[in-house]
């Protein structure tokens, strides 16, 4: 690999960097499994790279290879999910605190996600990648 390949690559991790901690953020639940996860998919991409044929937008690109690499982690740790009762009061509080501040609070925003199927998951990464967080 030449120098001008890891540059860009380089440069493609900068600029999009912010996809890849919104896959971690959604996918792994502690600090350290954000960080390994984070880490895993920058090596998914570098070996993917050299195979992107630019059929479609470069952010598409690594969202597919993020939440592949961030699924097949949750697969092969075989995490049993664990779920938790909700407040009966807790979408009330959500929602009047989103009015009274008119802003979403980032890190809870995160947890609910946590909360939802792969599938779901993916479809709301991809919706918030159209919004800024």
């Amino acid at each position: 690999m030449n120098q001008d390949f890891e540059e860009d690559f380089l440069l493609l991790l900068e600029t999009h960097k912010g996809i890849l901690h919104k896959i971690s953020n959604a996918y792994a639940a502690t600090s350290e499994d954000r960080k390994d996860l984070f880490q895993e998919i920058i090596l998914s991409l570098w070996k993917a790279y050299p195979s992107f044929k630019k059929n479609s937008k470069i952010s598409t690109w690594i969202y597919r290879v993020g939440l592949y690499t961030a699924i097949t982690n949750f697969r092969r740790q075989k995490r049993q999910l664990q779920y938790e009762q909700l407040k009966p009061d807790f979408y009330k509080e959500s929602t009047s605190s989103f009015l009274d501040n008119e802003k979403i609070d980032v890190k809870s925003l995160y947890l609910a996600i946590g909360r939802l199927s792969k599938v779901d998951k993916a479809i709301i990464l991809l919706l918030l990648e159209e919004k800024a967080i």
